[in-house]
């Protein structure tokens, strides 16, 4: 029997009052989020008491779907919340970062939903299917990734030509409702909806004169009325604002791209460096300076996480404490106070990182995003992408890395041997390789897996090329391109391919791992694991045995085998110890059969 009169009544209360609790939670997070860089406007609404009574009883008596049991729990919307992006295309970005909130991702600093809790995903278009410039495939696609491919519906064509994203999620905030005569809490489901500016304005205007006024006129009068047709043209005008809105955000970010200046100055390599620019000033500054570069090298030096964490808050307060205390200097306007101010924030952001509070990851975020407008530096960007890249969010980190790549390439006053022209090619063959593990298994998907094999191959050797001779970039970069290589031969179909680039490249850079490395001693479980993976393609196992047997010994004694990555690495290393052991037991139970 659905609730009815006082009983109804109070049942709508309570969820009204739990909406504005989760308005309470849900907005602060999303405005505190990367979701500010993405959004144009992010609006929310609790929907008042009459208008869940009144919501209740219409879908109790749809005359096309009727619902008699519905009751105010069902409601979806009591709460809602919208990010209107400026661009249709960052609504695949803004949909990402939201999953990842819900699923309660690692990365994310804070999340005000019920984990995992995705009810409903809905794809509402007013694009005909296979339109080109449809993003209902790519959201389908982030949706798959995020594990919540069952609860997507297909992209659904509006009869009105309304479009949006509509998520409908779990918040814990519970409500006390009467189930089969027991009392339960209940989380509160509600709204997420994202849509571009464009969207947005037509939504509004159909929305104040079909749904609000007119939701007793049929709809055959509405279809009839003669501002009707009006509106249609109105949103088919605004679907080419979108379009035409992504195509000059592209063409301006590259037109800006090749404008912007880059700084005269690079971050600070050591207190050395810092004291050559300051060697006019406060002794008071150089002082506090001296100890926040200290606080720095104690935070690289660090050997435990816990460690490490205690160095980077200490390093964080000092760096934070000179803003402070020399802020007249620092923002005085001259060369020298620009150089200084950049790397004070610079290194505030790098030590917030590595101190393990809930929010570090996004207050980094938040100094290089500001820094990323003052200072359009490639180190801020190729930072900022590696933020994005701990988070999952390659997408993001790969625009990070190349944005960064461009203003990399007119850096003139950057040396040829600085570390980010070997660091940021093997950040944009990570995140590539890191793509390239999420596509099905499919032949298209094969497809891409091999281009992106190759484009890491190739960043590895520009990687290669750019690092110094001996230093320890370049042995991370030979690590990245024998790694990446491995990978990429395995997937090429031609045996030309394997063999040309197997021999010309691969191979000696296997013999330059091998002797720089002592196999006893050394402690690069990554180095190991990719050399044990070209010696087994190869086929010189009794090598690829050696080296797996170090592998297996490290990690064990580690005892970080929660790490997925080690946990693979392990993983190959046994499986590389068992080879030959089935063939070799067969050809001992012959001999002894021959003897029999």
């Amino acid at each position: 029997m659905p609730s009815q009169g006082e009983v109804l009544d109070n049942w709508c209360r309570r969820v009204r009052d739990a909406a504005m609790l989760a308005h309470g939670q849900v907005e602060p997070a999303f405005l505190e989020s990367p979701l500010v860089d993405i959004a144009y406007a992010i609006k929310s609404r609790v929907k008042p008491k009459p208008k869940i009574y009144d919501k209740v009883l219409r879908k109790r008596k749809d005359p096309k779907k009727p619902r008699p049991d519905y009751e105010p729990r069902d409601v979806t919307d009591a709460f809602g919340i919208r990010v209107v992006t400026l661009f249709h295309r960052d609504i695949v970005d803004a949909t990402q970062y939201i999953l990842n909130m819900a699923n309660h991702d690692e990365k994310v600093a804070h999340s005000p939903f019920v984990k995992r809790g995705v009810r409903e995903v809905l794809i509402l278009t007013s694009r005909p299917e296979g339109d080109p410039l449809s993003i209902g495939a790519e959201i389908q696609k982030v949706v798959a990734q995020a594990g919540h491919a069952d609860v997507c519906k297909p992209p659904q064509a509006s009869e009105t030509g309304y479009s949006s994203i509509h998520l409908i999620l779990d918040v814990p905030v519970s409500f006390e409702v009467e189930i089969n005569k027991t009392q339960k809490d209940h989380p509160l489901p509600i709204e997420v909806q994202i849509r571009s500016v464009f969207e947005d304005a037509w939504g509004e205007v159909d929305h104040k004169l079909r749904y609000s006024e007119n939701r007793k006129v049929d709809a055959t009068r509405r279809a009839s009325s003669p501002w009707q047709p009006h509106l249609n043209a109105l949103k088919v005008y605004l679907d080419g604002c979108d379009q035409h809105a992504d195509v000059i955000k592209t063409q301006a970010l590259d037109v800006r791209s090749q404008e912007r200046i880059v700084p005269a100055y690079i971050p600070f390599e050591s207190i050395q460096s810092a004291l050559q620019v300051c060697a006019n000033l406060d002794d008071n500054f150089q002082i506090q300076l001296r100890s926040a570069y200290a606080a720095r090298e104690r935070l690289e030096t660090a050997l435990t996480p816990i460690d490490k964490a205690r160095a980077a808050i200490d390093m964080v307060e000092r760096f934070e404490a000179i803003e402070r205390d020399f802020h007249e200097i620092l923002q005085s306007g001259t060369d020298e106070s620009k150089e200084l101010y950049f790397n004070v924030k610079m290194e505030e952001a790098f030590g917030a990182l590595f101190t393990q509070r809930p929010d570090s990851f996004e207050r980094a975020a938040q100094i290089y995003r500001k820094l990323r407008q003052d200072y359009p530096h490639p180190v801020v960007l190729y930072r900022l992408g590696q933020i994005y890249y701990d988070r999952k969010q390659y997408d993001l980190a790969r625009k990070y890395y190349e944005e960064a790549a461009r203003l990399l390439e007119k850096s003139a006053n950057i040396p040829s041997r600085h570390w980010l022209r070997s660091g940021l090619p093997r950040a944009q063959a990570l995140v590539g390789w890191r793509k390239s593990q999420m596509l099905p298994e499919t032949i298209r998907g094969q497809r891409e897996r091999l281009r992106l094999f190759e484009k890491a191959f190739d960043y590895a050797k520009q990687a290669v090329d750019a690092a110094e001779a001996g230093s320890a970039s370049e042995a991370s970069a030979r690590n990245s391109l024998l790694y990446y290589g491995v990978e990429y031969l395995l997937a090429c179909r031609t045996q030309k391919d394997r063999s040309k680039i197997a021999f010309e490249t691969l191979k000696p850079t296997l013999n330059i791992l091998a002797a720089r490395l002592h196999l006893a001693s050394t402690n690069e479980t990554r180095t190991l694991d990719t050399m044990c993976r070209a010696y087994r393609m190869f086929g010189e196992i009794g090598q690829a045995k050696k080296v797996a047997q170090r592998v297996e010994e490290l990690i064990e004694s580690l005892n970080t085998q929660g790490d997925p990555d080690e946990k693979e690495m392990l993983r190959y290393a046994r499986e590389t110890l068992g080879l030959g052991e089935h063939s070799q037991r067969k050809k001992q139970l012959t001999k002894r059969q021959k003897k029999q």
